[in-house]
């Protein structure tokens, strides 16, 4: 089971005061062999490696953090980078995803 280290509480503390550290938690999926992960924003990763993953997902009991590209049946992740810094990708096939109501969090905060 893993948990993002943050909730989207903390996300809208930070950003009513004009910080953009965390990045906002977008939902959760369930993985066929009952693993539990939480994906939020790509954040905290060079832009240029593995640029179509647009999400981070959360690993493990301490909360790993990495790239992935979150579909509705299937999660493709990031799991190692090769000789020449390519990533490696491992497909996991979702048992459930679902997604988190994220409008309260930018409620009342101006740019």
């Amino acid at each position: 089971m893993a948990y993002a280290p943050h909730t989207n509480n903390e996300v809208r503390a930070e950003r009513r005061i004009g910080r953009v550290n965390l990045p906002l938690i977008l939902g959760c999926a369930t993985s066929g062999a009952g693993t539990f992960y939480e994906f939020a924003e790509r954040a905290g990763f060079p832009e240029y490696f593995a640029p179509e993953m647009d999400r981070v997902v959360y690993v493990g009991p301490n909360q790993a953090a990495r790239l992935a590209r979150v579909l509705k049946t299937v999660m493709h992740i990031v799991v190692d980078e090769d000789a020449d810094g390519n990533p490696v990708v491992e497909t996991i096939k979702l048992k459930a995803r679902r997604d988190y109501p994220t409008d309260w969090v930018f409620a009342g905060v101006t740019a």
